[in-house]
């Protein structure tokens, strides 16, 4: 069956998340120096670990809102540090937006941008993600129909809602439909459960799971319009 549907994972697929993390946590870091010295002087990681899991264990649910989520712990952290209820809401705001600016600095893999040109000519490409990417600003939704996350679908991958949603707005079937990502659960997991194509571009250097083959290995992003082609005579088993 022809295939119609290509769905990326964007963090760690495209670009370096770690590498865009560090550097957004280093420009907040900066601002609160200016504008919240208590907590930039005093607030250590180990501390933020903490108020990280208490935020996530009175609601569940956020783990899958991850701007909110950091919001939330910069504001617990504000108020640790000593600063009333109203400056640490307002402060918080403040402090996430200037991370969430830097979260969009990505430095795209190389090979990219050809291969989502090359893709874009043929098929319908749609973005799935757990993070808070955004796609306009990154610079990529010229490429995209559409961008599903894990916020706006209201849990992540390997969850079926994403994908599901996907092949609901393309009016495509798991077998006219290929997944590409970096995480062997989330993604390749994920996908292969439904009985989508997966190609696994394995940037952090995962162990393989025995529960999912995927259906191609891509060494390079180069590879995967040619894995994507090679996919569309053949029949999942």
């Amino acid at each position: 069956m022809p295939i119609k549907l290509v769905t990326f994972d964007l963090d760690d697929t495209l670009w370096d998340s770690g590498l865009v993390i560090r550097a957004a946590e280093v420009e907040m870091r900066a601002w609160l120096a200016i504008n919240a010295p208590l907590m930039a002087d005093t607030f250590d990681s180990a501390r933020q670990r903490e108020i990280r899991e208490r935020v996530m264990a009175e609601d569940p649910k956020i783990i899958h809102n991850l701007s909110e989520l950091r919001r939330r712990v910069i504001e617990g952290a504000m108020l640790a540090c000593g600063y009333s209820n109203e400056e640490s809401l307002g402060l918080s705001h403040h402090a996430f937006s200037v991370f969430f600016e830097a979260r969009q600095k990505v430095v795209l893999f190389e090979g990219t941008l050809p291969m989502l040109e090359s893709l874009q000519r043929n098929f319908v490409l749609g973005a799935l993600s757990n993070g808070n990417a955004n796609l306009e600003r990154v610079g990529l939704d010229r490429f995209f129909s559409f961008h599903f996350s894990a916020e706006s679908i209201g849990v992540g991958k390997p969850a079926p809602d994403m994908f599901n949603a996907a092949m609901a707005w393309a009016k495509a079937l798991p077998a006219e439909s290929v997944h590409v990502g970096d995480h062997p659960e989330h993604d390749m997991l994920g996908a292969a459960r439904l009985g989508i194509h997966t190609i696994w571009f394995n940037t952090r250097n995962f162990d393989a799971l025995d529960e999912v083959t995927p259906s191609r290995i891509a060494g390079s992003l180069h590879d995967i319009p040619q894995l994507v082609e090679s996919i569309g005579g053949s029949t999942l088993e």
